[in-house]
């Protein structure tokens, strides 16, 4: 195989010799630099050599007649998956954020008692095993949650007192 002619159109040039030449560049590129062992300079060169090596054979053709053409679909679905995965994420976080909102007062304190309960179990199995940083952790997260707890108190105490008054 022989190099490819720069006889042609701008257009023919740009799409059947430039656009394989970034291709495998850029993948080469990518690799080496993931790979980490030369830097970045060294990294350009073997790539810039990759890519000129691969021109002569039937590699860019095969980039310009299958895989560009694809391409577009291939970003798209790539697109559609990315966007759906991160909708259903957010999704479902912002769902436990709103549950959490909607609590009523008296539930969340309820839900709070519980956590420091659990909290209170594995401060007592990190005892036992003799880990006291995991003990430290555990009893900074207690003391969190504790004064959590005690402002949610206050908050369910103060709209009693609020429904009392004007009789909701």
């Amino acid at each position: 195989m022989a190099l490819p002619e720069f006889s042609g159109s701008f257009y023919q040039n740009f799409y059947y010799f430039f656009l394989p030449f970034i291709f495998v560049f850029a993948i080469f590129f990518g690799i080496l630099s993931l790979a980490n062992v030369f830097n970045k300079r060294i990294n350009i060169v073997i790539s810039i050599i990759v890519a000129l090596a691969l021109a002569p054979t039937d590699f860019y053709p095969f980039i310009t007649n299958y895989l560009l053409r694809l391409g577009a679909w291939i970003i798209l679905i790539a697109f559609v998956l990315i966007f759906v995965v991160g909708v259903a994420l957010v999704t479902a976080g912002k769902g436990r954020e709103i549950y959490k909102k909607t609590l009523s007062p008296s539930e969340t304190i309820a839900q709070l008692e519980k956590e420091i309960k659990k909290i209170d179990e594995k401060i007592l199995k990190a005892r036992k095993k003799g880990n006291v940083k995991e003990e430290e952790k555990l009893w900074l997260k207690r003391e969190a949650k504790v004064r959590e707890l005690i402002l949610r108190q206050r908050e369910l105490e103060k709209e009693v007192r609020f429904r009392k008054r004007f009789r909701f």
